[in-house]
């Protein structure tokens, strides 16, 4: 069997067979609802999280600019970097840091994996 296993923001195929267990995990939607070069919000444990679909991997960061609190699901999303819509801020997909704009933190990224769900649909699942 093989299976999409997904860590710190990227997707890659395991044909080990094994099943990793999914008890921490979230299950945030299935893989359709996130087109390519799209994302989703999702609220977890009183924080919002983007979710972002590029180059073929899903990536999960704070969705709040550091700078200025700026949604970033509503900012543009360039190679594996999100776009801040205020005032500019480039930010790492993978790992969240800075790469350019407005001196602030970096963001914080999450564990993200694209595993089966109970229906057998390919779902994303965010480490809770």
């Amino acid at each position: 069997m093989s299976k999409f296993v997904m860590a710190v923001g990227r997707a890659f195929l395991s044909h080990t067979g094994s099943t990793k267990k999914m008890d921490k995990y979230l299950k945030i939607c299935n893989v359709d609802e996130i087109p390519e070069g799209n994302s989703k919000v999702v609220e977890t444990n009183d924080t919002e999280i983007v979710v972002i679909h590029a180059k073929g991997s899903f990536y999960a960061l704070d969705n709040r600019c550091p700078h200025k609190g700026g949604p970033l699901d509503l900012g543009r999303i360039l190679d594996r970097s999100v776009i801040c819509p205020w005032h500019g801020a480039r930010f790492d997909l993978q790992s969240g840091r800075l790469l350019e704009g407005p001196n602030c933190k970096n963001l914080k990224s999450y564990a993200v994996q694209v595993n089966q769900d109970k229906t057998g649909c390919p779902a994303l699942f965010l480490d809770s």
